[in-house]
């Protein structure tokens, strides 16, 4: 190979790199994290450096998966330049991947009485509750990725696929 041919070769190479980059790989991130992701809800545990099972809750029942809401909450925002922002609206969320120890205030509301006759409830008054704080300590339940709390076993992942994927591209 002369120099000419190695700067098509370069060349060709260097476009095939860049479209990759541009569009396969944020895909190919996209599916691995939302994959993961589904993983931790399955297996009901963290997969950091090790698996991390969460705390069992009262009822033995699944954790997190009452409504299926927080699993399926995620999305994705491709900010350029092969960044990918990861999201999760349900309000939720954060407390429960990161954890809360903290006070908070419980507005003012109107509560219910109800009295059980047989086997149905019947309604026999209402009752006002002023506002009040209270201290609060949620668990912490790692399902996603943060800055400060990466998963080694996601990043291994991608950068298998990202070895093939490039491996495919110089041998091509």
């Amino acid at each position: 190979m002369d120099s000419s041919q190695f700067g098509k070769f370069n060349s060709g190479v260097a476009k095939k790199l860049n479209s990759y980059f541009n569009d396969r790989a944020p895909a190919m991130v996209v599916r691995e994290t939302l994959r993961f992701i589904n993983a931790n809800f399955q297996k009901q545990g963290w997969q950091g450096a090790t698996f991390q099972p969460w705390k069992k809750n009262i009822k033995g029942t699944r954790i997190l998966f009452k409504s299926g809401d927080l699993m399926r909450g995620f999305n994705y925002e491709l900010k350029g330049n092969g960044e990918i922002l990861f999201y999760n609206n349900i309000k939720y969320a954060r407390v429960h991947n990161e954890g809360f120890n903290g006070q908070v205030t419980v507005p003012a509301h109107t509560r219910s009485r109800y009295l059980k006759v047989k086997s149905s409830l019947t309604k026999i008054g209402k009752s006002k509750v002023r506002e009040f704080t209270r201290t609060m300590k949620i668990d912490q339940r790692q399902f996603a990725p943060t800055q400060t709390s990466p998963s080694p076993i996601l990043e291994a992942d991608i950068v298998k696929w990202l070895t093939k994927d490039i491996a495919v591209i110089f041998n091509s």
